[in-house]
């Protein structure tokens, strides 16, 4: 969750936006893949600007620090709160992770020039954090005789946009990157086929991710959406075959998941409303 706020104030001050209220309460939490994804759900302190300065992002985190850690602290004294965390440092762990993130999106890299892939790496880098990076300049130090990579103008949501692109699905950037990875290794195998990449595509979609979503009994559905059950599917996969020590297949891991995890699991909130839930005594 903390790195998910701290993604989540990275993209609204990369648009300038200014919360002025950022807070756990004022963020939804999403799974994504092992992770989280976090979106703004209370704007109302809001404002855009055009470019915020470095003094409005400090005024935000100063904020973000202070609610973080004060309502860390409430859940402390409700004794709701993992008995090991301080909500101070927690909070300050939040911005820790802000501060890493705008560096690596905003501060210039040295790079050696001799190294013709360095500026590819630089480009990967930010890729995989999430960032599709739109514009860049690269120029040489003249003191030092090196590059100086610095990234112009970068967006946020690179797999989840490549996903789009290429599958046409729709998910949150860690699922999507999963996917895509799927997608990749079932290319690579495919690749002596001859076919495009659009028609490996479609192959893939019927022939692996529908038909491991479509092996969901209808009772059960709704209860994770299809791209964070397919990760979790694929994690299930390799620790039955971590356990059995061969790899078991896609299919008996989507059995057992369906057996062993699904029937309690409820994130999405769209149970079937004929179904009973269950509520366990604590």
């Amino acid at each position: 969750m903390a790195n998910a706020l701290a993604l989540l104030l990275v993209k609204l001050h990369l648009l300038g936006f200014w919360w002025g209220d950022c807070s756990l309460s004022n963020a939804l939490f999403r799974r994504d893949a092992s992770e989280y994804s976090a979106y703004l759900v209370d704007a109302e302190t809001g404002e855009f600007q055009n470019v915020l300065t470095d003094g409005q992002r400090e005024h935000d985190l100063d904020i973000a620090l202070f609610n973080v850690a004060a309502e860390l602290e409430d859940l402390a004294i409700a004794g709701v709160l993992h008995p090991g965390m301080d909500p101070i440092r927690a909070s300050q762990g939040v911005i820790s992770r802000y501060r890493r993130l705008w560096k690596a999106l905003k501060e210039p890299q040295i790079l050696d020039p001799k190294d013709r892939h360095a500026v590819e790496r630089a480009m990967r880098s930010l890729q995989d954090l999430g960032f599709a990076v739109e514009e860049v300049e690269v120029t040489m130090d003249g003191d030092k005789g090196m590059l100086k990579f610095s990234p112009r103008l970068v967006a946020a949501g690179y797999h989840q946009q490549r996903l789009k692109e290429i599958l046409g699905l729709d998910a949150e950037e860690l699922q999507a990157k999963r996917l895509l990875a799927s997608f990749d290794r079932y290319r690579a195998r495919e690749s002596h086929t001859g076919h495009s990449n659009e028609v490996l595509a479609r192959r893939w979609l019927t022939t692996v991710f529908d038909h491991v979503i479509d092996q969901i009994p209808t009772e059960l559905r709704g209860r994770v959406e299809p791209a964070q059950m397919f990760h979790e599917i694929l994690e299930h996969r390799w620790y039955l075959g971590e356990q059995a020590g061969k790899d078991l297949g896609i299919d008996y891991a989507t059995q057992q998941y369906i057996t062993n995890i699904l029937p309690f699991r409820t994130d999405s909130g769209t149970l079937n409303p004929e179904e009973p839930v269950a509520v366990s005594e604590r």
